[in-house]
């Protein structure tokens, strides 16, 4: 079992690797892609997926607007979507 100080770093750090993953990016994109991502796993054509996307998914939507990011924004390209697959706890499911 991982101890309590141990899982809250682990949580932390996560969060904060999130955080860089979409600190610049546009809510048209984020929002963009995580519903493509749920039609994806929907339909099955997903190769790549969350390991719980109905709880992944609105988290990083809800992460992502209580957040104050910078006016200037970018696109989501696809190497950053793929990044946040391989976040702890989202892992990829091959």
């Amino acid at each position: 079992m991982v101890s309590r100080p141990s899982l809250e770093n682990e949580i932390s750090a996560g969060l904060a690797e999130l955080r860089d993953l979409v600190a610049d990016k546009a809510t048209w994109s984020v929002a963009g892609w995580c519903s493509s991502c749920q039609i994806s796993n929907a339909s099955g054509t997903n190769e790549e997926r969350f390991t719980s996307p109905a709880k992944q998914i609105p988290f990083l939507l809800g992460f992502y607007t209580n957040a104050s990011w910078p006016h200037i924004a970018t696109s989501w390209e696809v190497p950053a979507k793929n990044e946040a697959l391989l976040l702890p706890g989202a892992r990829a499911i091959q």
